[in-house]
Order: structure tokens, then sequence, then C-alpha cells
């Protein structure tokens, strides 16, 4: 699921640079093969003619998702599309994203559900609207996401296509990740905080009861919520009291744990729990970073890596990690350009993935099955 939002934009904005020249891409280890008893799905985007495009892989292999290309008429046109989430359930794989264009001068978002590559009916309004994360439980199929209306940011849950909003404080809110348990809906986000509207406060939500996760008037978000037993687990970032370095945290049923050593700023946006092991990914300033029990990991490909979105551990206990490396496009007036690489790690080895190595790609969520 991985912030998908405007946060990981205006990161990854010094980042974004293109040219033509040599390439030295990210290489695939050959030695990293991907499973033959498991499939391995892999959400994200691709620059295509400097838009992104949402994309899918199948153990590596690009699927399709309807109406996510970018097409242009008399009418209306799409400019980009975004998949934030992927979920499989039996033989059924469901991506929640959106489609961003213009319709009539109009510009618009339109929440996306695809299943198995095929658009999914979620309840609209005039507003425009995005979908951030997806679970399936049984039979019912829930959606995260948010209404962007004139006065701001409106949290909305989707079960089976059928909306429900949450109240709105004001500003700025988001919904980040889902993860269904017992009948009980929980989600991680975050809104405005009220005390300072200048910041953003974590938030959780049990069947849309809010939660506070981080007290102080700093910024703070939660990015990923999993739930093993009865203990809920939360991975985010907080701010010290000064406000000059953000932690990654995880939270364990409310009572907050900072996992970065704090000499630099860092963000945790996805946790994972398998058996007593709490796996969270995340980054620190721009170098990516996989905490296991709130040590960090040595991963053996990750030198170029920049941040982990997802990390997902598979029943054969192997890790897989998404996020993206720096690539360098090549060498312009004795100056090095880089652009995104979406890479997809097992076991600290990068498996192969079908992109175009000439533009900014980004791997958000991981499903292995």
């Amino acid at each position: 699921m991985k912030e998908k939002l405007s946060g990981i934009i205006l990161i990854c904005a010094t980042l974004l640079f293109t040219g033509c020249g040599p390439k030295n891409n990210i290489p695939s280890d050959e030695s990293a093969q991907y499973p033959a008893d498991q499939n391995v799905y892999v959400a994200g985007t691709q620059n295509v003619q400097s838009n992104t495009v949402a994309r899918l892989w199948k153990n590596g292999a690009i699927q399709n998702l309807a109406g996510s290309a970018l097409r242009s008429s008399t009418t209306d046109s799409i400019t980009g599309s975004v998949a934030n989430s992927v979920f499989v359930s039996g033989n059924d794989v469901y991506v929640a994203g959106y489609v961003k264009g213009w319709n009539g001068g109009e510009y618009f978002r339109h929440a996306r559900l695809w299943k198995n590559g095929l658009l999914q009916t979620l309840a609209a309004d005039t507003f425009s609207d995005e979908a951030t994360s997806v679970f399936v439980s049984g039979s019912d199929v829930y959606v995260s996401g948010l209404r962007i209306s004139s006065t701001g940011y409106i949290l909305k849950i989707w079960k089976n296509g059928v909306v429900e909003t949450y109240p709105q404080i004001y500003g700025l809110q988001q919904l980040n990740s889902l993860f269904v348990s017992g009948g009980d809906v929980y989600v991680a986000g975050c809104v405005v905080n009220l005390s300072d509207p200048n910041f953003l406060q974590a938030k959780l939500w049990k069947n849309g009861v809010e939660e506070d996760l981080a007290t102080s008037p700093n910024n703070s978000s939660a990015k990923s919520v999993f739930i093993s037993g009865s203990d809920v687990y939360v991975a985010g970032h907080d701010q010290n009291t000064q406000g000059n370095i953000t932690y990654a945290v995880l939270w364990k049923n409310g009572k907050k744990q900072i996992i970065s050593d704090g000499t630099k700023d860092a963000k945790a946006y996805s946790v994972y729990v398998s058996g007593s092991d709490v796996y969270v990914a995340g980054d620190e300033e721009f170098s990516a970073k996989l905490w296991k029990n709130g040590t960090v990991q040595s991963i053996a490909d990750d030198s170029k890596a920049m941040t982990y979105y997802s990390v997902w551990v598979s029943d054969n206990n192997d890790i897989y990690l998404a996020g993206y490396a720096e690539a360098l496009d090549g060498i312009y007036g004795g100056l090095e350009v880089h652009y995104m690489q979406a890479t997809l790690w097992k076991n600290g080895k990068i498996l192969n993935l079908d992109i175009d190595k000439k533009s900014d790609s980004q791997a958000y969520s991981i499903f292995v099955k």
C-alpha cells in the first residue's frame, strides 16, 4: 500500500530527472527466482509519456488493468492512474487505486477497484475521490479511500461497492491502510491536528471509532495496520517534541515504540507479523530500511534502495520487499542523472520486474499467494 499520495510525490521530487543517454540500471540477480508454488503480485506505477500509469505485476510480468491507460478524446482524457494496493482472495486479484484526468474542462480523480483486471463499481459522488487500500474478508470486499471536496478530504470506506463516509474533521485527511479481522474493520491514517492545524496527527479507526496514536501537536501519520491474534500493530512516523527529527515508529495496541535511532529523519510504511516476528519497512533519509523486532536488517542488494513501501513474509518464510531504487540514467555535463526504478526483493536479492528502464516507476504493495 504503499504513501502514495501527495507526500510521496514531494519526497521524491528531487529524483525526477529524465534524459537520453547510456543506461546503468539496477540488475536482477539471476539467483533470485520467483517461487514455483506461489504467485507474487506487486502494485505500483510506471511513467508513460511523462505521466504515471497504474501497474500490476504477477511474477514480474505486467497484467492488464482496464481503463488505466492514458487516453485523450474531444470530451475527456485520462492523464494518469495509480495502483496503490493489491489483495488476492482465492483466484481473484483485487487492485485499488485511481485514475485522473479532465472532463469538459474540469479536473477529476476517480477511485478505482479492479478485479482480475476488470473495473468494479464503486459508489461515487460529484467530487473527486481516491482508493488507497483493499482487503477481502470472506465474500466482502473493503476499500479505503478519501473524497476530495472544496472543504478538504473526507474519509471513505466502500464495502462491496457501497460507500460509508467517516465523520469529517476538516482539512487534510488520509486513510492509508485497511485490515479486517473477526468482523472488525481497522483503518490507519491521519487527520489535521485539532490543537494545531499546521500538523497532521496519526489515527487508527476501529469500526469507524477514532483512536489517537500520537497526541503531541507534531507531524505524524499511520501508514500500515496489521492484526495478529488480539494484537493491533500500526507502522508510521512521528516527530520529536522539537519538531526537527522524524522517527519511524511502531504502535502495538496503542503503545508507541521508536524503531529508528533518531540521528536521521525516518519513516515506516508497512508492517507484517509472522509468528513472533514483527517486520517494518520504510526508509531513513532516502536509504531503504527493514526492521525486524526493532533491529535494522542487512539486505544484500539494497545499495541503491531508496524506500521500501511494502513488506511481506510468505508461508515459505521468504521475505519480500517492494519499493524503488535509484538508477543511473546517464552522465551529462559531468553530472549524474538518476531516476526511480520499481524494485522487488526476495530475501535480499532483486527479482525481475517488467518495467521500462528509461522512466520513473515505483512499487507500492505486495501480495504473495
